[in-house]
């Protein structure tokens, strides 16, 4: 995990930039520390870190009708592509 952290601050938020003093390095991972508690995560189901630790559970049925609803959609648009020809689209 904390090979995991140090990647995603290392490559994923500073994307090349250096820090050259102490001060910078520590303004930096305090930024990074807010940006990556407040940023959402797959796993969480559309609730940040923050949310979490304030005691929201994660809820995995929370998109559940969204999901749906975009998989019929692209169903129906996939369907009517299939009868799309050069000559008629």
């Amino acid at each position: 995990m904390i090979e995991e952290t140090f990647n995603l601050f290392k490559h994923g938020y500073l994307k090349g930039d250096t820090p050259f003093s102490a001060k910078d390095c520590h303004k930096k991972v305090e930024d990074f520390a807010h940006h990556n508690n407040n940023r959402y995560f797959c796993e969480l189901f559309g609730i940040t870190p923050n949310q979490v630790l304030k005691g929201q559970p994660p809820d995995k049925h929370k998109f559940k009708y969204q999901i749906s609803k975009a998989a019929s959609q692209r169903r129906i648009a996939n369907q009517s592509f299939a009868l799309c020809t050069i000559d008629n689209c």
